[in-house]
């Protein structure tokens, strides 16, 4: 009898194991709680949330790189806001000095007054297409940024620190599984640590996530203090397209797509703040709820989507939001 109990203890102790390395599926989400169209906005690639009536987005061309909505309603059943261009800097100078911000794909609060921006990164232009190799630190006041710090050396710090990345990508061609390609940034305002999610390349079939600990301070000049180690997530063979980091809850939301298939679907999953959980995938009864979705930040009462669905016109929900009941969250 003590054998038969040790055993089947055993079983479920192993049972228990297997079922931690599969991801898991969260709370299945009905209709978006309210879905609209931007009137200026075409190509949104990222978004956050400053404060409670102020948000930016971010865009791929560098005309329009950057744009601010004012909101008038922050409920998310009524949620209203207006569009206005957001300058990268106030002065001249510094407008001269930060360049044409092209390919911009990720976006990340600091703070009320403070947040990056990243390009693509792609490692095989690299050279040829400076613009998209910068990642930069904005202060604003208000509407205007006042102060900005910029650095152009991230891949070759990313190389020099992760030899096993830096091979992977050796010689990729453009757009390949293995070129570098940046879509995704989240601060974890926490723990003051910037997540850096990488939609190629992966690494055993699993998306690469790397932490950046000194963020602040690399930007305004300082060393870069990377974590030791590349860290990776199962997303069911997802890169990384778009993160966001959750104050309430301690999570990211992460958008995963595969690289390549015309019929594979974006995908939304949580995942605890530590990286040291299985990510959680939700479910949705529209199996394209999050096609094409490229930016997502939290806001007061659910989480705002944008989708990049290359310019059509006759998209009736370009940018999207869910409730935090819906996505299971009561905080």
């Amino acid at each position: 009898m003590k054998s038969s109990r040790l055993l089947f203890l055993s079983m479920t102790a192993l049972c228990s194991l297997a079922l931690a390395d599969v991801p898991q599926h969260g709370a299945s989400i009905g209709d978006p709680a309210l879905k609209g169209r931007f009137t200026t906005i075409r190509e949104p690639s990222g978004v956050t949330m400053l404060d409670a009536q102020t948000l930016i987005v971010v865009e791929d061309e560098a005309s329009h790189a950057l744009r601010r909505l004012e909101v008038s309603a922050s409920d998310p059943l009524h949620f209203r806001f207006q569009e206005f261009d957001q300058r990268p800097a106030k002065g001249f100078i510094q407008r001269q000095q930060i360049g044409p911000l092209d390919d911009l794909e990720g976006i990340a609060r600091v703070s009320s007054n403070q947040y990056i921006i990243i390009g693509s990164h792609e490692n095989a232009s690299r050279g040829k297409l400076p613009a998209r190799e910068k990642i930069v630190l904005l202060t604003r006041d208000g509407a205007d940024v006042t102060s900005t710090a910029i650095r152009y050396d991230l891949f070759d710090q990313l190389a020099k620190r992760y030899p096993e990345l830096a091979k992977i990508v050796e010689g990729s061609k453009k757009g390949g599984k293995n070129a570098l390609n940046i879509e995704a940034i989240a601060f974890d305002r926490k723990r003051q640590v910037l997540q850096i999610g990488l939609r190629a390349p992966l690494l055993d079939n699993n998306a690469i996530v790397i932490s950046l600990d000194n963020s602040i301070d690399y930007l305004e000049g300082a060393e870069p203090e990377f974590s030791s180690t590349l860290r990776t997530i199962d997303l069911g063979k997802n890169g990384i397209r778009a993160m966001a980091y959750d104050d309430l809850s301690d999570t990211y939301f992460i958008i995963g797509k595969q690289e390549s298939g015309g019929k594979n679907r974006s995908t939304l999953w949580t995942l605890s703040a530590t990286l040291n959980t299985v990510p959680v995938r939700y479910e949705s009864d529209k199996k394209s709820l999050f096609d094409d979705v490229e930016g997502l930040s939290p806001i007061s009462g659910g989480v705002l989507f944008v989708r990049d669905n290359g310019g059509k016109v006759n998209n009736d929900d370009q940018w999207f939001i869910l409730t935090r009941s819906q996505l299971g969250l009561y905080n």
